[in-house]
């Protein structure tokens, strides 16, 4: 599988609708959590209206993929004005993950940028998943090879989480929701959270 395959107007406007009514009227009554560190991000882990959805994707991602995958957890995240998602490499839940932009203000894309699939091999070499320093992150960022993904509304992409670098620096202004649709192989036999 390439690093990155992107997939434009994955449903159909008026689901695409219904989804953006459940944010307005759904998400200030949940039990919505904060980030406390730099991220500037809300989000819930497994909303029951995204895990529906999750489901339903699962034949359609796994064409994509050209392997048959199950569902492991969805993620709904909300990122406020200077919101990031920092360059890291995901644990065993995210084999495949389904990156779907809901919405973002202003309209500029935020992109994601997504390193090419590492080798087993490499990610048994890695030093860290989760680099904090800048130079080792600046470090992995120009020894990497990047596909930058620029999502409009309701388009996603799809990428290996658990063999690929990614991240998107910090949101200049305004705001983005997305939802990560994450995926396992069918012999997975870990937990799915």
């Amino acid at each position: 599988m390439s690093s990155a395959i992107i997939e434009r107007e994955i449903f159909p406007k008026e689901i695409h609708d219904q989804i953006i009514a459940y944010l307005d009227e759904q998400i200030p009554y949940l039990n919505v959590e904060m980030d406390t560190d730099n991220f500037t991000r809300r989000y819930i882990h497994n909303p029951a209206f995204f895990v529906q959805i999750h489901s339903q994707l699962t034949e359609y991602v796994s064409d994509l993929c050209k392997e048959k995958l199950i569902p492991s957890y969805v993620f709904l995240s909300m990122y406020d004005e200077n919101g990031i998602c920092p360059l890291h490499v995901d644990r065993p839940q995210c084999y495949r993950t389904l990156d779907y932009l809901i919405r973002q203000s202003p309209k500029e894309a935020w992109p994601i940028y997504v390193g090419k699939d590492m080798t087993n091999q490499e990610l048994e070499n890695l030093e860290e998943r989760h680099p904090e320093t800048p130079e080792s992150i600046e470090k992995i960022k120009l020894e990497t090879e990047w596909d930058q993904v620029d999502l409009l509304p309701n388009d996603g992409v799809i990428y290996s989480g658990t063999h690929s670098w990614h991240y998107r620096d910090r949101l200049p202004k305004g705001t983005a929701d997305l939802v990560f649709f994450h995926f396992v192989s069918e012999d997975f036999d870990g937990p799915f959270n």
